[in-house]
């Protein structure tokens, strides 16, 4: 999927006027279900210190919360009503927004070393923290990435992540603007228990090579294509499948600046 390209003003107290941006910041979108199913929210935080919303009713935007500490966020979802968002702390640090503007903070989860990268993934009636490290950014080193998947716990006064080992009969694919989490029965020749992620630290996917797979079982990585079978192996046997159907993009020849982003 590409990223959402957008236009959007900002009229509150950082800028004397309205300054439109053009930008592809990932934003979070939460249909309210009114009657005219014309009531909606949007979250923005376009790598900066502070969240934005947009409400439709209302049309227009408002700062909701400075970072207590100054850090950008790196994603964020919309879930059952609420806004959800992670710091790029890389200590699990995730804030819940509410259509009032109060902002809370979940609990952060247990472990001494730092992840590389954090992001939040919907499945079904759940939402998943998964946490990717990498050690170092050598050229082969992603071979080594292992990950920690953490699910929010909703029981009780307070909300807490419980860290998760067994995706069951789920894969989770973490691409550079959207994250999906299906059930292997969706999608034929899928592998459970996987996360499916991107060896690229610059946007760019030259091959499927690029496209790896770590198993949560036996905490090993390896070509995602050449573990799946059925549809999915068949599928991704050559990048031109790929990009017919918008999973990734190439380069345009003729303009240089172009991304190959990933799903």
């Amino acid at each position: 999927m590409q990223p959402i390209r957008y236009r959007y003003g900002l009229p509150y107290h950082l800028w004397d006027g309205v300054e439109w941006v053009d930008t592809s910041e990932r934003v979070a979108f939460l249909n309210l279900h009114s009657e005219d199913r014309r009531d909606f929210a949007v979250l923005l935080a376009g790598g900066t210190t502070h969240l934005v919303m947009y409400r439709s009713r209302n049309m227009s935007w408002t700062q909701v919360v400075d970072h207590p500490e100054a850090c950008s966020y790196q994603d964020m979802v919309a879930f059952k009503g609420k806004f959800y968002a992670v710091d790029s702390s890389g200590w699990g640090r995730v804030f819940v927004v509410e259509l009032s503007l109060e902002v809370t903070e979940i609990p952060l989860v247990r472990g001494s070393q730092e992840s590389s990268k954090e992001s939040l993934v919907q499945s079904g009636e759940e939402l998943l923290l998964v946490q990717r490290f990498t050690p170092g950014w050598r050229h082969g080193e992603y071979i080594y990435t292992w990950f920690r998947v953490f699910r929010l716990d909703e029981k009780g006064r307070r909300r807490k992540w419980v860290q998760v080992n067994d995706l069951n009969d789920r894969v989770i694919f973490l691409g550079f603007h959207t994250n999906l989490c299906c059930s292997v029965h969706k999608l034929p020749g899928a592998k459970e228990n996987c996360i499916v992620f991107i060896d690229s630290d610059d946007d760019f996917i030259y091959d499927n090579d690029a496209i790896l797979m770590f198993d949560l079982i036996t905490r090993r990585t390896s070509t995602a294509f050449n573990e799946c079978k059925g549809y999915m192996g068949v599928f991704g046997a050559n990048l031109e499948s790929l990009v017919s159907c918008g999973l990734v993009t190439m380069p345009d020849p003729t303009r240089s600046s172009d991304f190959c982003y990933g799903y």
